[in-house]
């Protein structure tokens, strides 16, 4: 970010938009840890930047997930951020809410409160999108692992699969502006 509106990244058909893109990365962690499966699926999507509007595409997207056994999952991805001119915004925390209180996880280097200047900006430690420098390094390294034979992938192409699945079915149910239900895995 940013790419201008001609980027495939902007196209439905072609990048997702920001459901997938980003969203896809939320789902597959809800299910890995509410250990369980995806029921119903509510999705809300707003085009709120002129690229997002031109491809008729979302660029802010909201997720409400029903899993089995009563748990809920609640995901908001977004571009619509306005950008420090070095690069994109990248802010992520997780909330766990439970009957006895709730827990917070924000990395050290994302910072809990942003800046409004001219633009937004949120300071960061560096411009990696990641709370710590080794994560893609160690993601890459267990591919070439397996890709080589040398180890068993951490998820299989269904775990993906499901995840894909679902950023769709948040897409299809904000375009029909009624939660839906998650048909499972269809191969």
């Amino acid at each position: 970010m940013p790419f201008p509106e001609t980027a495939w990244y902007w196209k439905p058909n072609k990048g997702g938009g920001v459901a997938i893109d980003l969203g896809v990365h939320v789902t597959d962690f809800l299910r890995w840890y509410f250990e369980s499966e995806p029921v119903k699926i509510l999705g809300i999507g707003k085009a709120i930047r002129k690229e997002a509007k031109v491809n008729g595409t979302y660029d802010h997207f909201l997720m409400m997930i029903q899993f089995e056994g009563g748990k809920t999952g609640l995901a908001e991805v977004s571009w619509a951020y306005s950008y420090p001119a070095r690069y994109g915004v990248f802010y992520h925390h997780l909330d766990i809410l439970g009957k006895n209180g709730r827990i917070r996880y924000t990395p050290l280097d994302t910072p809990v409160v942003g800046v409004v200047k001219s633009h937004f900006e949120m300071p960061r430690f560096s411009p990696l999108l990641s709370a710590f420098p080794e994560a893609f390094e160690t993601e890459l390294r267990h591919f070439f692992r397996v890709i080589m034979g040398e180890e068993e992938p951490s998820i299989t192409a269904k775990d993906a699969l499901i995840a894909l699945q679902m950023a769709e079915t948040a897409i299809e149910s904000a375009k029909k502006e009624e939660p839906l239900e998650f048909k499972g895995v269809v191969e």
